[in-house]
């Protein structure tokens, strides 16, 4: 369960995603610089998996994992998909990592959503809807789940996110001051279908920020249990 967005400024990418989880879900781990075959990332750590479900490395390429959660039954996967991401970590460009989604066995994850952006391109893959698309970022774009039910959750959230952040008018701050309000932004009658989520059993348990600029990359991740915000940051690769 997540709700992830990406706009484009100052001649990089932003990407913001929330993570919705059970209440009972051990707190994740803050980023941390990883090293995979010799290239570097920042990730946050699932606690209980040891995977991650959104990452950025020293080439610009951003990534983010939704669960998908279709309205018919499904096989539930033996592997954790927290795994996906960080296999393609260490990849250089969108469509090395499109490549290397051919080879996956995604019958041993339950379904997921993999979004993957960089420079000016978001791909998203679904390999359990047969879902391969291609996004240009010269407008803001928006992907969202929820254990509800995707088909719940889509519509309310998809036209929050057209009134707040898919304007033709916004740029620069304000596209990131109208971002930041989506991903905070909870329906005080519709809190389990809001963007920043709450219900019983589930809540929104963090919210990290990708930000890709020409020289360098930052992660900036809060979370519970004291929602303190962290930033860690490295060079781009062969940036001077």
């Amino acid at each position: 369960m997540c709700t992830v967005s990406i706009v484009t400024w100052a001649g990089g990418l932003r990407l913001v995603a929330n993570r919705d989880e059970q209440r009972s879900r051990a707190d994740a781990l803050p980023p941390r610089l990883v090293e995979r075959n010799g290239v570097h990332s920042i990730q946050p750590i699932d606690a209980a998996s040891g995977g991650t479900w959104v990452a950025v490395n020293e080439f610009g390429v951003a990534f983010a994992l939704l669960n998908v959660n279709p309205a018919t039954p499904f096989q539930a996967g033996t592997h954790s998909r927290g795994e996906i991401i960080a296999a393609l970590a260490a990849l250089d460009s969108i469509e090395d990592v499109v490549e290397a989604m051919k080879a996956v066995d995604h019958a041993q994850y339950s379904p997921f959503r993999l979004i993957c952006a960089a420079g000016e391109v978001a791909v998203e893959i679904a390999p359990y809807l047969s879902l391969r698309r291609q996004h240009a970022l010269d407008s803001p774009v928006m992907f969202t789940s929820s254990g509800l039910g995707d088909d719940r959750v889509e519509g309310p959230r998809r036209r929050l996110f057209d009134e707040l952040v898919g304007v033709t008018d916004a740029g620069g701050r304000k596209t990131i001051d109208r971002q930041d309000s989506f991903h905070a932004h909870r329906w005080s009658d519709a809190p389990h279908l809001s963007v920043f989520m709450s219900r019983d059993d589930a809540c929104t348990v963090s919210r990290t920020v990708i930000e890709v600029r020409e020289r360098g990359v930052a992660m900036t991740y809060a979370g519970r249990p004291d929602w303190e915000s962290r930033t860690l940051r490295m060079p781009r690769a062969g940036a001077g």
